[in-house]
């Protein structure tokens, strides 16, 4: 039946050995639902609950590498955020 083959798969999935982002060899299994541990190098990461990366932190992984930040996006957002303390403390002492 389709419910029978659905579980083989996710079980077949669960049990196979993945590659270990640490150490990049097939050692990685499941230990627990979502906690994932590498027996080769003892690197323990969290994961899916079935497979050891998910579908999102494939995607957020790839989109940082895409795009590195920029120091001076972040100087012109620590730079806003002072803006609006000193607008809050006028407000404030007045």
């Amino acid at each position: 039946t389709l419910a029978k083959k659905r579980y083989v798969e996710v079980v077949s999935q669960v049990r196979r050995r993945w590659e270990c982002p640490n150490c990049h060899r097939r050692g990685v299994k499941r230990e627990s639902v979502g906690i994932w541990l590498c027996k080769k190098c003892g690197f323990k990461f969290a994961g899916g609950a079935y497979v050891p990366t998910t579908k999102l932190g494939e995607v957020a992984k790839r989109s940082m590498a895409k795009e590195p930040v920029e120091e001076g996006l972040l100087v012109k957002l620590e730079r806003k955020k002072a803006k609006k303390g000193r607008k809050g403390r006028l407000k404030a002492s007045t």
